[in-house]
């Protein structure tokens, strides 16, 4: 998977209605990002199989209408994938 240092941030912490990720990629993508309860249950995709440019890239997410809680935001490539443990308000 080819995220630059490994830097995936997800932001504001805790999330509210929406959520910033932000990534750098070194080579262009095929991406999805999905967000997983504690179960490792899908929760929401929150996009799936997007072509992503190498380079610095901020993600807007709309996170409304889930649940209070902790889950996993994997950023996957299909043969890798990154996660980030994150807190929902």
């Amino acid at each position: 998977f080819g995220t630059v240092g490994g830097s995936t941030l997800v932001y504001p912490t805790p999330l509210s209605e929406q959520a910033t990720l932000s990534y750098e990629l070194k080579n262009t993508e095929s991406l999805s990002c999905g967000l997983f309860d504690a179960n490792g249950r899908l929760v929401r995709s929150l996009f799936s199989n997007a072509q992503r440019a190498a380079g610095d890239h901020r993600e807007t997410l709309d996170v409304s209408g889930i649940a209070a809680g902790e889950y996993v935001l994997v950023l996957s490539n299909g043969t890798g994938r990154t996660t980030v443990k994150v807190v929902k308000d």
